[in-house]
C-alpha cells in the first residue's frame, strides 16, 4: 500500500515481485515520510505468510512532486538499514499505478478487480451483489458480508483501496474509469434505457448512475490520501 501515506497495501496496497504477498507502506508528512514493510522469514523470493514475517522500518523517505501535469514525481528512500542503498530513487509510473525503482524493481498499487469498485467510505474494494439493503442484517440474511453505506447494496469486502474521487458521494468504477454517483435503489439490469435521462448503467454495480470526473489516481492523489 502507499499511504499520507503511500501504502503498498501507496495508500493503496502495493505488491513487490521480489517479496510476494509482503506489505509495503509509505507514510508522508509533507515532502518527507517513512517507508515500512515486512519480508518473509525465508528471505528474498519467499512469500510472506502474515505470521512469521519480519517487519522493518521506518526508512526515511523524501518526495519530489512536479505541479500538474505530473511528469517527474519521485520518491527517494534510505534503504541502508536493510543493507541497501542510502538513496534509492523511485519514479511514479502513472500508466501502471506503480513506483519504478532505479534498481529495476517496481512496487505496484494493488487495484480493485474489474468486478469490484473502490468505496470511499469503506476504503476497500467491494464486490457488489444484486441485493438492496438498509443495514448489515439485511445482507447477512442474504448471505453477503455487509451493506455498502454509499450504494445501499450488499457486498463482500476485498483489499484496501483509496478512492481518487474528490466527491466522497461517488465511487470509482474500474470499468468506466470515472467517478460515478449512484442512484440508490435503482438497478438498471444492464441497460441505460432503464435509467432516467442523463444517467447511465454502471456495468459493475448494475445501478443507475451519473458520470463525474475521471478516476485514474495520480502519485500525489495516492500519497496524500494514503494513511
Amino acid at each position: 500500500m502507499f499511504s499520507n501515506s503511500f501504502t503498498i497495501p501507496i495508500h493503496a496496497p502495493q505488491s513487490d515481485p521480489n517479496h510476494p504477498n509482503c506489505a509495503r507502506s509509505i507514510e508522508t508528512n509533507g515532502m518527507t515520510g517513512a517507508v515500512y514493510g515486512a519480508d518473509a522469514a525465508g528471505g528474498e523470493g519467499a512469500a510472506c505468510d502474515g505470521k512469521t514475517d519480519k517487519p522493518w522500518g521506518p526508512l526515511v523517505a523524501t518526495f519530489e512532486i512536479d505541479p500538474p501535469p505530473e511528469t517527474g514525481a519521485k520518491i527517494v528512500v534510505d534503504f541502508s538499514p536493510k543493507g541497501g542503498p542510502a538513496d534509492l530513487t523511485g519514479v511514479w509510473n502513472a500508466s501502471q499505478l506503480a513506483i519504478d525503482w532505479t534498481d529495476g524493481n517496481a512496487w505496484t498499487a494493488i487495484k480493485c478487480s474489474n468486478q469490484e469498485y473502490c468505496c470511499p467510505d469503506a476504503k476497500h474494494c467491494l464486490l457488489p451483489s444484486k441485493v438492496l439493503c438498509q443495514s448489515n442484517d439485511d445482507c447477512l440474511r442474504a448471505g453477503w458480508k455487509t451493506c455498502c453505506p454509499l450504494l445501499k447494496i450488499c457486498v463482500d469486502v476485498g483489499a484496501p483501496c483509496v478512492s481518487p474521487c474528490a466527491d466522497q458521494g461517488s465511487y470509482c468504477c474500474p470499468d468506466a474509469k470515472h467517478c460515478l454517483t449512484p442512484i440508490t435503489g435503482k438497478f438498471c439490469h444492464g441497460a441505460a434505457s432503464n435509467c432516467a435521462q442523463g444517467q447511465v448503467c454502471c456495468p459493475v454495480t448494475d445501478l443507475c448512475v451519473t458520470v463525474g470526473a475521471a478516476c485514474v489516481p495520480s502519485f500525489q492523489d495516492l500519497m496524500l490520501k494514503s494513511k
